[in-house]
């Protein structure tokens, strides 16, 4: 509001001055219009400014530059002319996205979406992200029934294209029970047959203290970390983790992991597995 009383007090006060001096009250009514559009354009002007600072700093990082001013165009409606409780939500939102986009300088970035997960999956499955490895873990207790929805076809054929082009994929089945073993084992036999290095762990043969979580690590650069049902306010959580020290930790974490980890016989009743040559 303070930016256009300024201009408005402005206009007034040249309009009463003009006609002070000249008593031509048209003329200086003309003028006064002018003083006041004057500074409103000025006001735009400035804005725009702002916006094509923030875009040539960030032109390396934003693919989208109308995305940015879409959203302060947007911003500034809501400002204006919003009502009260979309000006409050907006700034809610406006911080809530200052905010996360602080996390991801931080290297991290969080989603409570299932589906926005599959779609960054997508995206760290492509050759310029995963070139060489990749390994993952699924709870089993959590996610038997994931596996045979959509996004659970989606994911495993992001694996396979993936291994089409030579990379390198693991996974671990993390069991509570051994008696899981009958439902997850012809799921097993399936992505193994896809290509995947499969592997079973109870919980209670895993190393002390390691810590036993539903994630994904491609190429030692990137990883994704899910907390279902067990973040406090959230059903569903999953980090996405770019910084070296964390990739590295969850990477070294699989790997003493599948060390221990059975393989499935495909020969052998469901239910019975062996451990993996050399163990």
């Amino acid at each position: 509001m303070k930016r256009y009383l300024v201009p408005a007090l402005a206009s007034v006060l040249v309009t009463f001055g003009l006609w002070f001096y000249t008593r031509d009250s048209v003329q200086s009514l003309i003028i006064g219009l002018l003083t006041h559009l004057t500074f409103l354009v000025i006001e735009h002007l400035q804005v725009i400014g702002k916006v094509s600072k923030y875009l040539d700093t960030h032109k390396g990082l934003i693919e989208s530059p109308d995305m940015v001013v879409s959203a302060a165009t947007r911003m500034r409606t809501l400002e204006n002319s919003g009502g009260p409780l979309r000006k409050w939500i907006a700034e809610r939102a406006f911080v809530r996205l200052n905010d996360r986009l602080g996390d991801l300088v931080g290297e991290r970035w969080v989603e409570n979406s299932v589906e926005r997960v599959i779609e960054i999956t997508e995206k760290l499955f492509a050759p310029e992200h995963c070139a060489r490895t990749y390994r993952g873990t699924s709870i089993v207790t959590d996610y038997k029934a994931y596996w045979q929805t959509m996004l659970g076809q989606r994911y495993q054929k992001f694996a396979e294209q993936a291994i089409a082009r030579g990379v390198t994929v693991k996974r671990i089945f993390i069991l509570d029970d051994a008696r899981e073993m009958d439902d997850i084992a012809p799921l097993m036999r399936a992505q193994a047959a896809a290509g995947i290095q499969v592997r079973c762990l109870l919980r209670a043969d895993a190393p002390t203290g390691a810590p036993l979580s539903d994630y994904g690590i491609w190429d030692d650069h990137a990883a994704m970390q899910l907390s279902e049902a067990r973040h406090a306010g959230s059903a569903f959580r999953a980090t996405l983790m770019l910084n070296a020290s964390d990739v590295r930790h969850l990477a070294d974490t699989f790997d003493a992991l599948f060390e221990v980890a059975q393989t499935l016989d495909a020969s052998r009743i469901a239910g019975t597995p062996s451990r993996p040559a050399g163990s």
